[in-house]
């Protein structure tokens, strides 16, 4: 994966988060790509990147999250060799 992919990736996987009523969700890495998953979810995911509300997944990031968790996510890529050094 490319850095310049994996916002995109994060999107989609907020976008397409399971249904859940739950109003906590885990961003992390689980079976082997990024997911949207609630906190309720079993397994617990080993690698949770963070965490959120829902009102906050519904209303949005600003620049400065989405760069601390690209930064987060590139730094897990890159230590796992799953992300093109840039």
């Amino acid at each position: 994966m490319k850095r310049s992919e994996i916002l995109g990736q994060v999107y989609d996987s907020i976008l397409h988060r399971p249904e859940n009523t739950g109003a906590r969700w885990y961003l992390c890495w689980f079976d082997g790509k990024i997911q949207c998953l609630p906190m309720s979810h079993q397994p617990r995911p080993e690698i949770i990147f963070e965490d959120f509300k829902t009102y906050e997944l519904n209303s949005g990031f600003n620049d400065q999250r989405w760069t601390q968790l690209e930064s987060k996510i590139y730094t897990f890529l890159k230590e796992k060799g799953l992300c093109q050094i840039q």
